[in-house]
């Protein structure tokens, strides 16, 4: 029994012809196939329409941009462990401090090899957490449910390697460092210029400083990637991932 018979309701029962049940019915099948008309607000996944969450869409691209970044600066860096030294003697002027800068080139060398079997592994390990990193967003975009778990292991590896390859860089400058502000200062004083002392000094700040820049931007990088990984385990990001399931 409708509780109001002045508003007769469509749920109720009626004959098969009723006029209002048959109105109600047009009027809906109307709004639904009018592109103009105001639709319902979709949470996430309404049949074939998707919306994906605004972090999701951000974590994808800078995912995908750091994966590509990571991939070239790997690629230059395991090829300058190999070819730096030749590339350095061949761009050496020629001059009267020559022998002043092939000398701090091979101290150079030296730290570089020292620490050689610890960055080329780092270099590599770098460059497959990258690509993996890439198709995480790749995925991530694609509204793939992979994507959502590969990701978070992925970034759980990028701190790990981005931490060792912190501790490596920042134990290779401070070996550097007076290396470059002695040689430097040398050759300065090989040019009949009193500034050699100075010289060493500026290239020691600049040695720290490269230092100071390099933390601040471990711990953005570190911070961004703890960020999207507690962003990628958060009850709606799981939601909206079952939901494309099924």
């Amino acid at each position: 029994m409708n509780p109001d018979p002045e508003n007769p309701s469509t749920d109720q029962p009626g004959p098969p012809n009723d006029p209002s049940r048959t109105a109600s019915a047009t009027n809906t099948n109307a709004t639904s196939m009018d592109p103009y008309a105001v639709q319902p607000h979709r949470a996430y996944v309404d049949g074939d329409v998707s919306v994906r969450p605004t972090g999701l869409t951000v974590i994808a691209v800078i995912s995908l941009l750091a994966g590509i970044v990571g991939l070239l600066s790997g690629f230059f860096g395991v090829a300058g462990l190999f070819l730096g030294e030749m590339f350095a003697n061949v761009v050496q002027p020629a001059g009267p401090g020559q022998d002043l800068q092939q000398a701090m080139q091979k101290d150079i060398n030296a730290v570089t090899q020292k620490y050689f079997w610890v960055t080329l592994p780092l270099l590599l390990a770098g460059m497959v957490v990258s690509g993996l990193m890439a198709t995480g967003g790749i995925g991530i975009l694609a509204s793939k449910c992979w994507s959502r778990v590969l990701l978070r292991r992925v970034l759980m590896v990028a701190i790990i390697v981005e931490c060792l390859k912190a501790v490596t860089q920042f134990l290779s400058q401070l070996e550097m460092g007076p290396i470059m502000r002695e040689h430097m200062g040398k050759i300065a004083n090989s040019g009949n210029s009193p500034g050699g002392e100075a010289m060493g000094q500026m290239i020691q700040v600049m040695t720290y400083f490269g230092i100071a820049f390099m933390a601040v931007w471990t711990i953005m990088k570190i911070a961004l990637m703890i960020w999207a990984r507690v962003y990628l385990n958060r009850p709606a990001t799981k939601e909206f991932f079952d939901k494309v399931a099924n």
